[in-house]
């Protein structure tokens, strides 16, 4: 158990993120809901808790936390109306954050809640966050979000290397037609040269339907992923290795569609159609929505001898967006 915090908590030197209304501001409770928080609140008025709702801890020697707000990723954020070129600086803080761990030879865990990744991504933060990543893969040694609700994970690259990936938790709630999910992440722990990434993770789920009928909740393991998927380690590498292997085999993906919804019953009855077979396999290996490489290598790929090098692309543009298609069909 982690008992020591060290938080970062500066006075404002990145840009406001905008005049929130005072009935929607929650300063009463941000004092409570972080280790350190009441001390931090106490020294300054305008820490990077209340500044935006991100900080960084030092949880122990070596290992650092860093949790940012990715909803100043999100396009959705009417916020970005007003700033939409990294509002209240929170990816320069990120670099920053990383810039020091890595001097002083600490390895970092991310947290955020909007995946950099999907559809409603906003492409510039979505670009800028992976080159981070690039840039302090050395550092970088686990990416944690939710936000989509589903079982999933993103695959970053640096050209055709991958080289971080982003763990996406399902959720607690079965909004709507999952069961409520949760995760347990084994990690390399405390020992000389220990490496901080995920080992493995496992999850577990409450079938609503049997809760349903036998009016009783019983939380089961719904699978491993190093069984379930067959992986030796679970690396960037061995992520990329299960989206081709996914790709060249409909039963194996199919596994991992059951996990993707929670073993839901309502979305197992309704399967996944090839749309949705290839918009799934495309979301594993795009953590850039301005980078589609990865996604059209994937389905070419899957597709040789069926379609050609056209259909896909428009097959592609589809899946992604009628913005997207004028790229891909230029």
């Amino acid at each position: 158990m982690l008992h020591s915090y060290q938080l970062t908590c500066r006075p404002g030197r990145y840009p406001s993120p905008g005049t929130v209304p005072r009935s929607s501001q929650q300063t009463g409770s941000t004092r409570n809901w972080l280790p350190g928080g009441r001390s931090c609140y106490r020294r300054s008025t305008n820490s990077t808790v209340l500044h935006a709702a991100f900080y960084s801890v030092l949880v122990k020697p070596g290992l650092r936390i860093i949790a940012f707000n990715s909803l100043f990723g999100y396009t959705p954020n009417v916020w970005l109306v007003q700033d939409s070129q990294d509002p209240a600086g929170v990816l320069a803080w990120l670099e920053e954050e990383l810039w020091k761990a890595e001097g002083a030879g600490e390895l970092v865990h991310l947290l955020g809640h909007v995946p950099p990744g999907i559809l409603a991504a906003e492409r510039t933060w979505s670009r800028e966050y992976n080159r981070i990543v690039v840039r302090y893969e050395n550092v970088i040694r686990g990416q944690f979000f939710g936000h989509t609700h589903f079982d999933e994970f993103e695959v970053f690259h640096d050209g055709e290397r991958p080289v971080g990936v982003a763990y996406v938790a399902p959720s607690q709630t079965p909004w709507y037609d999952l069961n409520p999910a949760y995760r347990v992440y084994h990690v390399d722990g405390d020992r000389p040269g220990t490496t901080r990434l995920v080992l493995d993770h496992e999850t577990y789920v409450l079938n609503l339907t049997e809760a349903q009928a036998s009016s009783e909740a019983h939380w089961e393991r719904l699978y491993s992923a190093r069984d379930a998927y067959g992986m030796a380690a679970l690396t960037p590498a061995d992520w990329q290795d299960l989206a081709e292997r996914m790709a060249a085999d409909r039963s194996l993906f199919d596994v991992y569609y059951k996990h993707f919804v929670s073993a839901g019953d309502p979305y197992m009855a309704l399967g996944c159609d090839d749309q949705c077979y290839q918009q799934r396999l495309c979301d594993v290996v795009s953590s850039d929505r301005n980078d589609l490489d990865h996604c059209l290598k994937l389905l070419t790929r899957m597709q040789k001898g069926r379609q050609d090098v056209r259909r896909i692309r428009v097959l592609i543009a589809v899946l992604v967006s009628s913005v997207d298609a004028a790229v891909l069909l230029d």
